[in-house]
């Protein structure tokens, strides 16, 4: 599962977006969500790896491999690094779901994690939080394509 997350100050919105794979790269979910900036970015991080979670575990996928592009938020929740209070309760809610459900989280650049960032970006474009099970929003075909063919 691939996670990213967007701010756009002058809306005042954030895009997050996530694109769940099985083992040989089919995609069985992609979601995106906007939501009012909540004036934290480590925040907005938290957020997209638990939402993408959330929709992980609800196409019944696990084990998880969860990959950020967001180094502080990775070593968050692996506990190489210290949470601020306005996030602590949200990576708890991370942490235990990781603690029962095989998963495992690294980082990643943001070259190896482009799907989720394209999906970002349309987060901001669609009024509605939506949900794709099984494919893919059609401006992402060529992307996870690419993707999945020089998958880093």
């Amino acid at each position: 599962m691939n996670v990213d997350g967007v701010v756009n100050l002058e809306q005042g919105l954030i895009g997050l977006g996530a694109v769940v794979r099985n083992e040989k790269g089919e995609v069985l979910a992609t979601a995106t969500w906007r939501h009012i900036f909540p004036n934290d970015v480590e925040f907005v991080e938290a957020l997209t790896i638990y939402e993408g979670l959330k929709l992980a575990l609800s196409v019944r996928l696990h084990p998880l491999l969860i990959e950020s592009d967001s180094k502080n938020m990775v070593d968050l929740i692996l506990g190489k690094s210290k949470s601020f209070y306005e996030i602590r309760w949200l990576n708890s809610k991370i942490q235990a779901v990781t603690n029962v459900v095989r998963c495992l989280v690294q980082f990643v650049p943001k070259a190896c994690n482009m799907v989720a960032d394209r999906l970002t970006k349309l987060a901001l474009l669609y009024p509605d939080n939506c949900v794709w099970l099984e494919e893919a929003p059609l401006e992402l075909d060529s992307l996870l394509y690419t993707d999945v063919v020089s998958y880093c």
